[in-house]
């Protein structure tokens, strides 16, 4: 076969032969594939969806309403502190009761990946992950390392919220407030204005694509009991592309606007590769997503005064830390679940609360003082159901941060990021970006990222304390 493919009527499906290769080692026979395709649903599938309903029915009383589990947490960063305090304490009594159904799923699924590991061959609980995502586990590795060494960037970050907010200490639930950001209100509208605004000055196509699907309908906007929380978009080859939102009139929504956006985008341009190589990973996915926060935030710093900007590009910088920084410890705090589990046999629901709290406070620092009860947002946390997604979010980031500052200094850049984003999986990440002059393989690429976030800090210190807000 290899042979075969040195043929150039061949080249195009070497590629797609290359994974079959890497992949079928962990391959098992015909019958116990079977076996394992039949016991995915009751050992799996049932369990995670069990749970999901479960979060689905959680309802928070709050100034006479009743409030999906998902709007609370939507509003509570746009709330008082004071209030804020309040309802967080209302919502962690809601994830704390279905921890009983919530522990029992969290334990069914990691031992069901750990005899799919074992009996494939996987040497880490984020081996198979890795494969699929079509990176390199050094690759990722480097990846960890980098960003959990440079955890004190974010302890900076915070120390420097906890100033702004004229607070001793950060609470758990001050952590996701953005600065200035409870006045601010947007909607659906207005937020697509702005997001098709900032689409028409980098390439009419995104543009084209974002009102196509409001025209028709194909993006589902507000939160409601029942519907899942968070962002979320869904393509498939010779099918519509749908996102789905959860909006609350705030920036964020704007942001996750733009986000889901970069998702659609990337499948719509995927597309061309045709269907077998229509598709993209996981890794690359989160990278399109952040590339298109980047320029839709360069849109809404257009139309702020300079002191809205300082607060706006605080803002920013949080949400690379919560993107960068967090989900490596969440990252962290997932091996952590995992080695547990195949030790120990099990894990308990004050244990993984304990965990997720860990891993949260070394990521964020001593500026947040934290309780034995800040961990249980495990309980409706989706991504870790899905096993070490959590990676692709800081690699992403970094990466995006990159393409989007060669952007910046040659806007004719973006035909090379049209090609990343038409290259669908007709290449493996590394293979894509080296093509583009970014080697995912050396540390000193996530360094550079990372120590650029460090010096737009210190850069946004020094503007605070000239208009004397620190």
């Amino acid at each position: 076969l290899r042979v075969i493919l040195l043929y150039p009527q061949f080249n195009h499906f070497d590629y797609f032969v290359v994974k079959i290769f890497e992949q079928s080692s962990h391959q098992l026979s015909e019958a116990e594939e079977k076996i394992m395709t039949l016991k995915m649903l009751p050992s799996y599938q049932m369990w995670v969806d069990t749970n999901e309903k479960a979060i689905g029915k959680l309802v928070v009383k709050w100034k006479k309403k009743d409030l999906s589990i998902h709007t609370a947490t939507g509003i509570m960063p746009t709330l008082p502190r004071s209030q804020r305090a309040k309802l967080d304490v209302f919502i962690k009594e809601q994830y704390k009761s279905i921890a009983l159904i919530a522990e029992s799923e969290i334990n069914a699924i990691v031992q069901d990946k750990k005899i799919n590991d074992e009996l494939r061959g996987y040497k880490h609980a984020y081996s198979a992950t890795v494969l699929e995502y079509q990176n390199t586990e050094s690759e990722v590795l480097n990846l960890i390392k980098s960003v959990s060494d440079a955890y004190p960037t974010a302890h900076k970050l915070y120390r420097l919220k906890a100033k702004l907010m004229s607070l001793p200490k950060l609470a758990s639930h001050d952590l996701t407030v953005d600065l200035k950001g409870s006045k601010q209100t947007f909607t659906f509208d207005q937020g697509v204005e702005i997001v098709r605004s900032a689409f028409l000055k980098v390439d009419p196509t995104y543009a084209k694509i974002l009102d196509d699907y409001v025209s028709n309908g194909q993006i589902d906007v507000y939160p409601r009991q029942g519907k899942q929380g968070g962002g979320y978009c869904w393509s498939g080859h010779g099918r519509p592309t749908y996102i789905l939102l959860n909006w609350t009139d705030d920036l964020d929504s704007v942001m996750t606007l733009a986000h889901e956006m970069g998702h659609a985008i990337h499948g719509e341009l995927s597309k061309t590769q045709g269907v077998l190589y229509s598709g993209h990973p996981i890794s690359t996915a989160e990278t399109a997503s952040t590339l298109f926060e980047n320029f839709v935030f360069q849109e809404i710093m257009q139309r702020l005064s300079p002191k809205e900007r300082l607060y706006a590009t605080y803002n920013k910088l949080q949400t690379a830390a919560s993107t960068v920084f967090r989900q490596i410890a969440w990252f962290q705090a997932e091996q952590e679940i995992h080695e547990k589990v195949r030790a120990n046999g099990r894990i308990t629901a004050e244990e993984l609360t304990e965990s997720r709290r860990k891993h949260m406070e070394a990521s964020i620092g001593k500026a947040a003082s934290f309780s034995k009860e800040d961990g249980w947002a495990w309980v409706v946390h989706s991504h870790i159901r899905y096993f070490f997604y959590v990676y692709s979010y800081a690699y992403g980031s970094l990466i995006s941060t990159a393409l989007y500052a060669k952007y910046q200094s040659d806007p004719k850049f973006i035909e090379k990021i049209n090609y990343f984003l038409s290259a669908g999986e007709s290449m493996s990440p590394y293979d894509i970006f080296k093509s583009m002059g970014i080697d995912t393989t050396k540390p000193d690429f996530w360094n550079l990222g990372l120590k650029s976030i460090d010096q737009k800090i210190t850069e946004l210190e020094k503007e605070c304390k000239k208009l004397n807000l620190i």
